[in-house]
């Protein structure tokens, strides 16, 4: 649609993910705004893919890998673990991940975390193991308080995508905030007046807020995740193969699942290989079972590559999701002026093409999950300020939930270090700052569905919320939208007020 065009510019098969709100771009924005992208990753690329790659060979040589991927991760963590077993370094006693970014972790080393959370954490905790020795295997982690009947059930699916490693982080960063072992503490991007953790501000101290607030939301909502949905693949991206997106059978996860899911063609990247049918693949089986079985109020995908908060529908670049769809909407409005200040929306409206087979889709209309949403948590700052300056009229140049083969910087050249730089932060204090940001995000939103929740139940005289098994609502929603006046007038206005400039540098 609107990114057409660049794409061609750029000699590349549909790379990215549109952020123009709709086909008022003009040709001749397109073309600077692709002008100045292309020029500033060209600049990052000179400097920073020799000196990324020399460092790995570097501490390999002096072998100080172990060393510095322990010192990094206890400090990153901040919960003293001893992590000096080999589960930081791969078959040849080498990481490249961590050997050049020590702060993240290893597919090992969160699995082994989450077996030290679930022996503490209050016994909130507890990690289900699913899969085979054989084939791919998933840890499915749940958060519950004992004695409590919650009002709402929040599922996280992390990790889909092995290249996009801070998706990963951040859900295993959210899990140990759910267990005490981080304080979040007051940030100027939170609500100053509704905040999950300004409420306890004036009652505990800001010191004891943290915990506090999230005592009282697990009175209420109960969690499910996926930390880390691709780990065979996310294993070898730890290696250094940093634009690795698909699975071990090489389809993408997120195109493997049944709403319209369609065949690969002839025209479709090798990234965005949906498998020979719907869940073909042992990873996606494990996530949809996960889901059914746990039949969540709301659904979360998170994702990196760009910056994005989107609902349904991904599968066409038309319709918006009626059912509760004024609500998800208000609620990614508020938290992207918080949080993010950045587009947001039906994702595949907002991305300008279509993206069948996707997670958000099939939850949302298969399943009956109300409140669906795709998230996308990160992308290489140095894109900020051209995208900032030509938003109305730019196309990305990079996606995650949708996204598909990079351009310039990872699929033409080859350079697994622009690969890493788009999807993941280089720098200890942006990884920080990344996952506590969107770990309040996550707080934020479960508070406002379970509030909407309880709002309803009030409001109907309902006991308890129930999900799932809803019939297929695709064909009614899609007849009903292009009649919802009302519908279209309050996406209008959300979309429309106080959104400009939707980035932040």
């Amino acid at each position: 649609m609107v990114f057409s065009s660049v794409l061609r510019t750029l000699g590349a098969a549909c790379v990215a993910l549109s952020f123009a709100p709709s086909a008022r771009s003009a040709n001749a924005g397109r073309a600077v705004a692709a002008q100045q992208l292309r020029a500033a990753k060209a600049k990052r690329r000179t400097n920073t893919i020799s000196t990324s790659l020399t460092s790995s060979t570097t501490r390999r040589n002096k072998n100080h890998v172990r060393a510095s991927s322990n010192e990094a991760y206890n400090t990153v963590d901040g919960v003293g673990s001893d992590n000096t077993s080999d589960a930081s370094v791969d078959a040849e006693g080498f990481s490249t991940l961590t050997a050049t970014y020590p702060f993240y972790h290893t597919t090992n080393q969160i699995h082994s975390e989450l077996l030290r959370l679930q022996a503490g954490c209050n016994g909130w905790l507890s990690v289900d193991t699913q899969g085979s020795e054989a084939g791919p295997s998933v840890d499915v982690v749940s958060v519950r308080k004992p004695n409590v009947t919650p009002t709402s059930r929040f599922f996280l699916l992390f990790g889909e995508h092995a290249r996009e490693l801070i998706s990963a982080e951040s859900g295993f960063h959210f899990l140990k905030t759910l267990c005490g072992e981080t304080n979040l503490g007051a940030s100027s991007g939170m609500s100053s007046s509704v905040s999950l953790l300004q409420k306890f501000h004036s009652r505990f101290g800001a010191a004891d807020a943290s915990a506090a607030a999230i005592s009282s939301l697990l009175d209420t909502t109960e969690f499910r995740l996926v930390v880390n949905g691709n780990p065979d693949s996310r294993k070898r991206v730890e290696r250094g193969e940093f634009c690795l997106r698909v699975n071990g059978q090489s389809v993408d996860l997120n195109r493997n699942w049944d709403l319209k899911w369609e065949p690969s063609s002839a025209s479709l990247s090798a990234d965005t290989n949906p498998g020979p049918h719907p869940f073909s693949e042992t990873e996606t089986k494990i996530f949809r079972d996960a889901v059914k079985e746990f039949q969540p109020t709301a659904f979360l995908t998170i994702h990196s590559g760009t910056r994005g908060m989107y609902m349904p529908w991904a599968y066409n670049m038309v319709d918006e999701a009626t059912r509760n769809g004024p609500t998800m909407l208000r609620m990614i409005k508020e938290l992207d002026q918080n949080y993010c200040k950045c587009p947001f929306g039906a994702a595949g409206k907002e991305v300008g093409y279509s993206c069948p087979g996707t997670c958000l889709d099939y939850v949302y209309d298969k399943l009956g999950v109300d409140y669906s949403f795709a998230f996308e948590i990160y992308s290489n700052p140095a894109d900020d300020a051209a995208l900032k300056s030509r938003y109305d009229e730019l196309a990305s140049s990079s996606t995650s939930f949708i996204q598909v083969n990079r351009d310039d910087a990872s699929n033409a050249l080859g350079a697994d270090a622009g690969c890493f730089m788009q999807f993941n932060p280089q720098t200890q204090d942006n990884f920080a700052q990344t996952v506590e940001n969107w770990t309040r995000v996550y707080l934020r939103l479960a508070q406002l569905v379970e509030e909407d929740v309880t709002k309803k139940h009030s409001a109907t005289g309902e006991a308890s919320h129930e999900t799932g098994g809803t019939p297929s609502l695709v064909e009614s929603e899609r007849n009903s939208i292009v009649g919802d006046e009302d519908f279209q007038a309050l996406v209008e206005s959300l979309r429309n007020k106080d959104t400009a400039p939707m980035w932040r540098p």
